[in-house]
């Protein structure tokens, strides 16, 4: 029976070990999602142990002394502050990684190079030194500055006029998050691909339409599932490709893509499961659970996908300031619970674009299933303005 190590979990994935035809550790990252409490968590793994997320030598020597005592046969992680750890622990014990192979996990300047050499769409870019180097990569046009090593929007800034690359600089300076990164700015709707890979071959599971807050830090506000376009295969032939570019051979991956008039281009691919609940928006349109499937792939026991449900389904996120909802969440109107379609409203505030909380919706089209969950946003006072889903 194979030993799994599963590094770092939320409640959702953590519950689905439960009955696998394998053995789990769980290394459970302090400050992880779903509080400080471990018990549901001692329930579900056979085995429990954890560290502080942000101490990776404390990380590495638990999972080398469990190694020692109870041989490993794969390590996994499914969230992004698991990756580097996932890779740590494999290249010291010398065990099989999910994401795999394992490496460490290239900036976006490094996996831009890597794209088009595996012959994905070109994407001009440029790590720069300072703002006169924007000046000169721009040369007038409009560019998306980025921090090489960031992820979810974090220090975005889109300078469309000449006279903001200085503030530009500033911003992705301040998220601490690697150089900045120039790039042709790409017009067109975004979404991601999600997929999942075993032993190098690679399965779509899904395109997901994407919303955002637009210029000049585009946040994303929201998703629904399927997308609505014809141009499916092309962003699903785009997204397997830039994974063999990569290399990628084991593990979900997320791809984000921008359909522009040429064609799909990559924005950027994050090998390990979407975020913002995208595992349960494939659920309620599909019936895949996602979280069960890539744990028993991590297992050596991938089974078939069972597409069971031919629905929709749609996440909207609420922002705003924090601090006003500082005595909790305003009082639910009455209309939201009679939305057709509401699965659930959530309040939960975060420091994470001033996300306070969400709605995700059921329907049978995703045209419906958009409009359910923006008339529940529209149903709370204080609300940020509707963004660009429609």
């Amino acid at each position: 029976m194979n030993h799994l190590l599963l590094v770092g979990a939320w409640p959702e994935l953590a519950s689905r070990l439960v009955g696998l035809p394998g053995r789990v550790t769980l290394l459970q990252l302090d400050g992880m999602p779903g509080g400080s409490d471990l018990t549901p968590y001692a329930r579900w793994a056979a085995d429990l142990i954890h560290a502080p997320w942000d101490q990776p030598a404390k990380v590495v020597k638990l999972a080398a002394e469990l190694h020692a005592r109870d041989p490993l046969d794969v390590v996994a992680g499914y969230g992004e502050f698991t990756l580097s750890a996932v890779t740590a622990i494999a290249q010291h014990c010398g065990i099989r990684s999910v994401p795999g192979p394992a490496d460490q996990r290239p900036g976006k300047a490094a996996q831009r190079a890597m794209l088009a050499a595996g012959g994905c769409m070109p994407v001009r870019c440029l790590v720069c030194d300072g703002p006169d180097d924007v000046r000169r990569f721009a040369a007038g046009r409009p560019v998306i500055l980025k921090p090489d090593l960031g992820n979810g929007s974090l220090g975005v800034f889109a300078v469309t006029d000449a006279c903001r690359i200085d503030e530009g600089w500033r911003w992705v300076r301040a998220a601490g998050l690697g150089a900045v990164l120039a790039e042709e700015m790409l017009a067109g709707p975004e979404f991601s691909v999600e997929t999942r890979s075993v032993e190098g071959r690679h399965e779509v599971l899904m395109v997901t339409e994407k919303f955002t807050s637009g210029p000049p830090h585009f946040v994303e506000v929201g998703h629904v599932m399927p997308a609505r376009t014809a141009a499916g295969p092309s962003l699903e032939d785009e997204a397997v490709r830039a994974l063999i570019a990569l290399g990628h051979a084991d593990g979900p991956a997320h791809v984000e893509l921008i359909l522009t008039e040429a064609g799909p281009a990559v924005v950027e691919v994050n090998r390990r499961l979407g975020g913002d609940r995208i595992w349960e928006l494939l659920q309620l349109s599909t019936g895949i659970d996602v979280l069960r499937l890539v744990l028993l792939d991590a297992l050596g026991k991938p089974p078939v996908v069972d597409r069971s449900v031919d629905a929709a389904a749609a996440i909207r996120f609420v922002h705003g300031d924090a601090a006003m909802f500082a005595d909790g969440p305003p009082v639910q109107p009455t209309s939201v619970a009679a939305v057709p379609g509401l699965v659930r409203f959530r309040w939960e505030p975060t420091t994470y674009h001033r996300r306070l909380g969400h709605v995700l919706t059921h329907a049978a089209d995703p045209s419906r299933a958009v409009h359910a969950a923006e008339q529940a946003c529209a149903s709370f006072p204080d609300r940020p303005p509707a963004g660009t889903v429609t």
